[in-house]
């Protein structure tokens, strides 16, 4: 062991003790930068705040003169989707949908290519029957076979659904195999995109975005968005 005494050299020092001032140095420099570091925070509101409009031909459930409008940004194979159906979307209908205080909209969202375009297809083929939330409840509800709690539904999925819903199987399969509203979904989809919203699912309520939302957090939005149409 080096030992120290009155003739020691600061050089010395340095030398026999210099593994471990560098040791100190590197721990030092460690717990500064644990310290300093500041995650990454998805910001609530985004700005400028972008302009969702729906267009006509995107189903809506609730009262068309409601005064807040709720868009959901999900792709309907991504386990976020099925997760907000289950959890959220329930509360959401029971506190302000059905009460007529809120329009919900879905927006495509595409995450992968040709399944989640061929999903999203499907809805808009059942909303040339009607039945586009029924249609898309139900394939929802359904059992998720892919990895990471994604569905993995191939053609003969969503004819089966719709076999479910009972809907003209002529029309339903025509308009599918026709691609009829793949340039609708592509086109909302790089909206979205544009947008920079990516995280499915997402809620927008006037500007406010909601990022992988829990009921509190979107109902806080909706109670806002009121309380501020009151004040103005």
């Amino acid at each position: 062991m080096f030992k120290f005494t009155k003739k020691t050299s600061v050089y010395s020092l340095i030398k026999n003790y210099q593994p471990l001032i560098l040791a100190l140095f590197a721990g030092s420099a460690i717990l500064s930068g644990a310290f300093m570091y500041k995650p990454e925070v998805v910001a609530d509101e985004i700005d400028p705040a972008p302009t969702f409009v729906p267009s006509s031909d995107m189903p809506f459930i609730g009262r068309a003169e409601a005064p807040v409008t709720v868009i959901e940004f999900a792709d309907p194979l991504c386990p976020g989707s099925k997760t907000f159906f289950e959890t959220v979307e329930p509360q959401l209908r029971a506190k302000y949908i059905d009460l007529g205080m809120v329009k919900f909209y879905q927006w495509p969202m595409i995450i992968k290519p040709v399944k989640s375009t061929q999903a999203l297809q499907a809805m808009y083929c059942a909303a040339d029957q009607g039945k586009y939330w029924e249609y898309r409840n139900h394939m929802l509800e359904q059992p998720r076979t892919g990895p990471l709690g994604w569905a993995d539904f191939v053609e003969q999925d969503y004819s089966s659904f719709a076999e479910d819903m009972d809907l003209d199987m002529k029309a339903f399969g025509s308009c599918l195999a026709s691609g009829k509203y793949v340039s609708l979904v592509q086109a909302k989809d790089r909206v979205r995109a544009d947008a920079g919203i990516n995280a499915s699912a997402s809620v927008v309520v006037n500007g406010k975005i909601v990022v992988w939302p829990n009921f509190e957090e979107v109902s806080a939005a909706i109670d806002r968005s009121l309380v501020d149409l009151e004040n103005n």
